[in-house]
């Protein structure tokens, strides 16, 4: 066990990854009292938990946010040259911002990028005004193609919610940016690749609740151009949350996790086992 303090500001760990050499790589996330500026952190250390480096990247955002606004950094990635991509957003209002900061493999910063939301998806359906992000992270992966792809859920003022796909080259350039409907009321999302090579696409889920709080799973999936092939729902029943997180398996299908009340004090996990077009294969 280790522990790293930060003498600065206050700090919290948000992510750790293993890397291909076989070490980890810490992502954190430090704050000034007056919450202008921000720091991400990211830091190397061997097996044993000794700290191999740890590089420093800083925002001066101008205004006091307050911390209930900030989630960057909060994902992080190896990419194919050994070099990390992080992720998060930050909410100014009327905008919400997803920044990426892209490193090599020492933690030396070779770019990054900002995208504002309402410039990248203008409004929403039914001509609804975009209001802002709602889920905590904004998770995002490497491509067969070296592009970049993350998601995120986005909701107008009117309360519709929609998953949003962007996908960049591999210098964080907006390749395309894809609204897909939720069906229903949502406030999370998480993806998988699917495939490999040219006809590489990724599969997303969550836990959906209609108006009368009925749980569904909701899986859908896309190419590399964003085109939505499929969507698929399942009934969850009263309360259940059944879209947490998905993962690849080695049959070329995916399970999914997530939880179902058995009654008022107790959550049970749930796991979902899909095959590669989304039917359920078991479920427990």
């Amino acid at each position: 066990q280790k522990m790293y303090k930060d003498s600065l500001f206050p700090s919290q760990g948000d992510g750790i990854i293993q890397t291909s050499d076989g070490d980890y790589v810490i992502l954190k996330n430090r704050m000034s009292i007056n919450c202008v500026n921000q720091e991400v952190c990211l830091m190397k250390s061997d097996i044993n938990g000794n700290v191999l480096w740890s590089k420093y990247y800083t925002f001066n955002w101008g205004v006091s946010w307050g911390y209930g606004n900030a989630d960057m950094p909060s994902y992080i990635t190896q990419t194919s040259d050994g070099g990390f991509v992080i992720s998060g957003q930050i909410s100014f209002t009327p905008y919400s911002i997803i920044s990426f900061i892209k490193t090599d493999s020492l933690g030396n910063e070779i770019w990054r990028r900002f995208h504002y939301l309402p410039d990248s998806i203008n409004l929403l359906a039914n001509g609804y005004t975009y209001t802002g992000i709602c889920n905590r992270g904004i998770p995002i992966r490497q491509m067969d193609d070296g592009g970049l792809i993350l998601e995120a859920v986005v909701y107008n003022d009117s309360s519709e919610y929609f998953f949003l796909i962007m996908k960049t080259d591999s210098s964080g350039n907006t390749l395309w940016t894809k609204l897909y409907d939720s069906n229903y009321s949502t406030q999370n999302c998480h993806f998988e690749l699917a495939g490999s090579g040219p006809s590489q696409g990724l599969i997303f889920c969550s836990a959906t609740n209609d108006s009368l709080n009925n749980s569904k799973l909701l899986i859908s999936k896309i190419s590399n151009n964003g085109n939505l092939l499929w969507s698929k729902i399942y009934e969850y029943g009263n309360n259940g949350n059944g879209g947490n997180y998905i993962c690849k398996t080695n049959d070329n299908g995916f399970i999914i996790t997530g939880y179902n009340p058995y009654n008022t004090n107790w959550d049970y996990i749930m796991a979902t086992k899909i095959d590669s077009l989304g039917n359920i294969q078991s479920s427990w």
